[in-house]
């Protein structure tokens, strides 16, 4: 019983250390020496499930110091990435609701083989008609521009509906996607051309005039 109280006691600290942390990894107001002791008391933490949600807070602050920004996210990567296994439902986790993602795809191409890769990016892409959420059309950017690095008929049917969003610059990334396969997919050309069918309006102009150049540079 005193051990169980012990244990207990033990495990709740850990969690207020490891939450102290993740506080001032998240905090604009904080300094350099601050940030690092944040990240090496967290470095410090053996338990993947505690020490990986507050390291990861660490990616969504950016600092003036560009330098200094990229060395501490670096940090936080490589201990991640030493979890391995226990790391991957943390960075789905990230992939689907941070903020900022650039981080975590970074992440996920260490810890998972391309076509876990390939398949952990599609299954974090939102839905393409997202109205109105500047954060998730900003995650589906990300995603797509990342998925655009591999070739795969599993990346143009993902892609494929996100040339309907409602958002300009969502329709770009995927369109930007779809180029990049359409050299090894027929049906990544074919989507691309049928956009050329859809009536122009004011909406859709200058993303019509973008395809239309395309497909002539192609000679599709």
């Amino acid at each position: 019983m005193v051990l169980g109280f012990l244990f207990g006691n033990k495990a709740e600290r850990l969690q207020k250390s490891a939450a102290r942390y993740g506080l001032t990894l998240k905090n604009k107001v904080t300094t350099k020496e601050q940030r690092l002791e944040a990240i090496d008391g967290l470095i410090a933490i053996e338990d993947a499930d505690v020490a990986i949600p507050h390291l990861m807070k660490r990616f969504d602050l950016v600092v003036e110091s560009g330098i200094q920004d990229k060395r501490e996210k670096e940090i936080c990567l490589e201990h991640i990435v030493l979890f391995g296994a226990a790391a991957h439902s943390h960075v789905l986790t990230s992939l689907k609701q941070a903020s900022r993602i650039a981080w975590p795809i970074k992440i996920a191409e260490r810890l998972f083989d391309r076509e876990q890769f390939i398949d952990v990016l599609i299954s974090s892409l939102g839905q393409g008609f997202v109205a109105f959420d500047d954060q998730a059309n900003t995650r589906n950017i990300e995603l797509m521009l990342a998925l655009k690095e591999h070739t795969s008929e599993k990346i143009v049917e993902a892609v494929a509906g996100f040339l309907n969003s409602r958002d300009e610059s969502v329709r770009m990334a995927a369109l930007e996607c779809l180029e990049s396969q359409a050299s090894q997919s027929p049906r990544a050309q074919e989507l691309i051309k049928e956009i050329l069918n859809q009536p122009p309006h004011d909406d859709n102009s200058r993303f019509l005039g973008v395809v239309r150049t395309m497909v002539q540079k192609n000679a599709w």
